[in-house]
């Protein structure tokens, strides 16, 4: 079964981002993106299992599931 991939277009509504700003990111901080393939014609591509995984690596990474930005019962001050 063929892949799914995603353009800078489907990838910045994904992410809840520009479409320009994807763009960008492909070229001075491709880091920031999931993983990508460049065609020949220049045009990067995303395959849509390889942004989900790297959606979850990056929710477990910034939040773990334990911890709740809203979790008010520890008090920090």
């Amino acid at each position: 079964m063929p892949k799914t991939t995603l353009d800078a277009k489907q990838l910045a509504a994904v992410l809840h981002m520009k479409p320009y700003t994807i763009t960008d990111y492909t070229i001075r901080h491709p880091e920031r993106l999931p993983p990508f393939i460049k065609l020949p014609t220049g045009k990067p591509l995303w395959f849509e299992e390889d942004v989900q995984a790297w959606l979850e690596e990056r929710r477990i990474k910034v939040l773990p599931p334990q911890q709740s930005p809203t979790d008010f019962s520890r008090k920090w001050w």
